[in-house]
């Protein structure tokens, strides 16, 4: 099996704390050369950022809401069929870095120091989390980060496009001209060209093949952090009859604003009041002159500002009450050894969650020489970081599972007064 130690350094070196959900990836496709097809939706805006260095453009057919920032990088969902939802997550944290200064109580610790070996965090203009990997954009110094990525054992293998990459048996960083792009599945090189060739506009993107990702991202738009997530079941959603939804902060040097976008079933479904509702006991936002409404076809659209020194959290509570806690956003990485009977769960990006309300439950649990855990329960790995001053699972920590070929194995998290739970990720063995 792949050495822990070494694994943990690379989801360490190559991910960091965002606040969106990301499906574990499983499967792979062939490279395929289908291009766009002219189909286009139209862009929304934030009050801030812009297009960025790693922006698509205008001529391949798949402009508008599919030439921001990070829907250049937003694989079509037909990719991930075994994944339940769409989610995908953007910041800008030199951006953020710049305006620290000026912001409330915002707790920025997880952008001090370095993204990786020789890449300081200021550096960083894009960290996109999205369905296929990690991408980070800037301007970048990579050479000691190649270097690293050496003695670890990675080999520098064939030039894809502009992108140079590095591999070993699990993962795949690409590296081109102010970019780098971070992928781990069962065939990451495959997964990396189908990436870069979605950026590059050579297979169509999500936003344009998918009409509730189109919708959720058009009105989205940029900003500096910017969270979205299709909601197929009862439990995700944030309001009835939805089927996607997101948040957008655009952070401002004096003012600032936060948009929650609702993607409903239908026109004649959207129901502003009911996210109105939804938003208007936050922790940002205490009263509804501070807020104002607005219906998209069928997206939902409540918009906030505020002066950049009040914002006190890029990642409220939706509940509308104090009372009401949202359940944690968090990017799982499932990688499973067949021949061992092991399944390594890594946080790769996300919020941090307490290690008493993180638990894994489900089937095909098994017992397993040298694993953290071989039955359901609390999270046995590594909790690297603390929460209200205990023990809390963050971007990096991992837990080894024995599994047999056909485990349904489920992360669960519950409040702890028991009052609210959610299932964060979920995976299905080969012969499940």
């Amino acid at each position: 099996m792949t050495d822990l130690t070494r694994r943990r350094l690379l989801h360490r070196a190559g991910t960091a704390t965002g606040s969106v959900t990301l499906a574990a990836l499983a499967g792979c496709s062939g490279d395929g050369d289908d291009g766009g097809d002219g189909n286009s939706t139209d862009g929304g805006s934030g009050t801030d950022g812009g297009s960025g260095t790693d922006g698509g453009g205008g001529d391949d057919g798949q402009t508008g809401s599919s030439a921001l920032s990070y829907g250049t990088w937003l694989v079509s969902p037909d990719e991930f069929d075994e994944q339940e939802r769409y989610l995908f997550q953007s910041r800008q944290p030199s951006t953020l870095l710049a305006r620290e200064s000026a912001l409330g109580d915002v707790d920025l610790t997880q952008y001090q120091g370095t993204l990786a070996p020789g890449v300081e965090w200021s550096d960083v203009d894009y960290f996109h989390s999205v369905p296929g990997g990690t991408v980070v954009t800037g301007d970048l110094s990579v050479g000691e980060w190649q270097s690293s990525l050496s003695e670890q054992g990675y080999s520098e293998g064939e030039t894809y496009r502009e992108f140079t990459l590095y591999r070993n048996d699990g993962s795949v960083f690409a590296f081109g001209d102010g970019t780098v792009l971070v992928t781990q599945n069962t065939d990451p090189v495959t997964r990396a060209k189908q990436s870069i060739d979605t950026h590059r506009g050579e297979r169509r993107r999500a936003s344009v093949v998918n009409d509730d990702v189109g919708a959720l991202v058009e009105a989205l738009g940029e900003g500096t952090v910017v969270v979205g997530t299709t909601t197929p079941g009862d439990t995700q959603r944030l309001v009835p009859d939805s089927v996607a939804a997101g948040q957008r902060f655009s952070i401002g040097e004096s003012e600032s604003e936060y948009s929650v976008v609702v993607v409903y079933e239908s026109e004649s479904a959207v129901d502003v009041q009911s996210v109105l509702d939804r938003v208007q006991g936050t922790a940002l936002f205490d009263g509804p002159d501070r807020l104002s409404t607005q219906q998209q076809g069928r997206t939902a659209v409540v918009t906030g500002t505020l002066p950049t020194g009040e914002v006190s959290t890029l990642s409220p509570s939706l509940g509308g009450s104090e009372d009401t806690v949202s359940a944690p956003q968090v990017n799982f990485a499932f990688d499973y050894d067949a021949d061992a009977g092991v399944l390594e769960i890594t946080h790769q990006s996300g919020d941090i969650v307490g290690q008493s309300t993180l638990s894994l439950r489900g089937s095909g649990f098994a017992d397993r020489e040298g694993v953290d855990m071989t039955g359901p329960g609390q999270w046995q790995g590594s909790a690297g970081s603390e929460q209200d001053g205990e023990p809390a699972v963050a971007a990096g920590d991992a837990v080894t599972v024995g599994v047999t070929s056909d485990y349904e194995i489920r992360l669960v998290w519950e409040s702890e007064s028991g009052d609210a739970s959610a299932v964060l990720d979920e995976q299905r063995g080969p012969d499940a």
